[in-house]
């Protein structure tokens, strides 16, 4: 793969057949899963099947045996785990995603005021926080679909991970064109 920044993050690019696939990880940890951001663009001539199933990580373990791959959780279990059990602070780690993906604040200490403010109002938030971190993720998450040629799609994939196991070390993508 080519590595490649890009709205303040570190991709990896690959592209193979027409298909381009860019991959980031985002350094958020939101309730138990690994956030990591894909960009797909289906230069091919047949519809491609996109899902965050297809994208897999494999954390670097701490000892031996080598760490078995994680698959992208979908997208109805990532909405339900937010639902019942996100907390302020996976609120304001679900923002820093969306604007990290969306405005390519890479470099939070560039935003220091806008920051500050930030997160006075989600502190102050109280129960309403819960819809809106469901609002947030359903914003910027990889939705199940196919692309036809010439579309692109980005959004982020959410890996459920052993918080115990050390950093990400492999990141891929298996992805076909549909029927």
């Amino acid at each position: 793969s080519i590595e490649m920044p890009y709205k303040g993050l570190a991709y990896s690019m690959l592209a193979k057949a027409g298909v381009t696939v860019m991959v980031a990880q985002l350094n958020r940890s939101i309730l138990e899963y690994a956030t990591v951001q894909v960009w797909i663009s289906n230069g091919s001539k047949r519809a491609l099947h996109v899902s965050p199933q297809f994208f897999e990580l494999r954390q670097e373990p701490a000892a031996p045996p080598p760490a078995a791959m994680i698959n992208g959780t979908n997208e109805d279990l990532v909405l339900n785990d937010i639902q019942e059990h996100a907390k302020a602070k996976d609120l304001g780690e679900l923002v820093n995603a969306y604007e990290t993906t969306l405005f390519g604040f890479g470099n939070e200490k560039s935003v220091g005021f806008y920051q500050q403010r930030k997160h006075a109002v989600l502190s102050n938030m109280g129960g309403g926080g819960k819809l809106r971190a469901v609002a947030t993720a359903s914003a910027i998450i990889l939705p199940d679909r196919v692309l036809k040629p010439g579309e692109t799609i980005d959004g982020t994939v959410f890996f459920h991970i052993d918080t115990h196991n050390g950093r990400i070390a492999y990141v891929g993508a298996h992805l076909a064109c549909a029927i």
